[in-house]
């Protein structure tokens, strides 16, 4: 790898430390902390997927009432479906829980639908899946566990 003339080699890298360290504070339930790394990571990498990713979650199902936010979870989330064009089941699937969170379940039934159809998705995840196609179908959001 070669430093560029702009230094987004360098930004990359330090947007990287950022998304870890973002997760270690989700790990350790300091989401706020968590966050902040992460926006942070996206504002030096936009078009790192794994940054939408995450924060999408977090912002989506975490148990935390006060850290959740259906609205910003749906604008991650549609961004990380945009830089993977529409075709990527775990994020399709998080694209699906933001809806839910923000009690849109039309939407993440139908995003759910599609996540479960991808035929790349890992088959571990298939039952995540169903099981929160059906959170959805019955109008709840789905909660990461404490």
């Amino acid at each position: 790898e070669e430093q560029d003339s702009d230094g987004i080699l360098a930004d990359a890298r330090i947007a990287q430390l950022y998304y870890n360290r973002g997760m270690v504070w989700v790990e350790g339930k300091q989401y706020i902390e968590g966050i902040r790394d992460f926006d942070e990571a996206i504002r030096l990498d936009p078009k790192d997927i794994s940054f939408h990713h995450e924060l999408a979650w977090l912002l989506a199902t975490c148990p935390e009432e006060k850290v959740r936010d259906g609205r910003r979870a749906i604008q991650f989330a549609t961004t990380a479906c945009q830089l993977t064009n529409w075709k990527d089941g775990d994020q399709l699937d998080i694209l699906a829980a933001a809806y839910a969170e923000a009690g849109q379940f039309k939407e993440a039934e139908r995003y759910e639908i599609e996540a479960l159809a991808d035929p790349a998705f890992e088959w571990c995840n298939w039952n995540s899946f169903r099981e929160r196609l059906e959170h959805y179908r019955q109008k709840k959001p789905f909660r990461e566990s404490t």
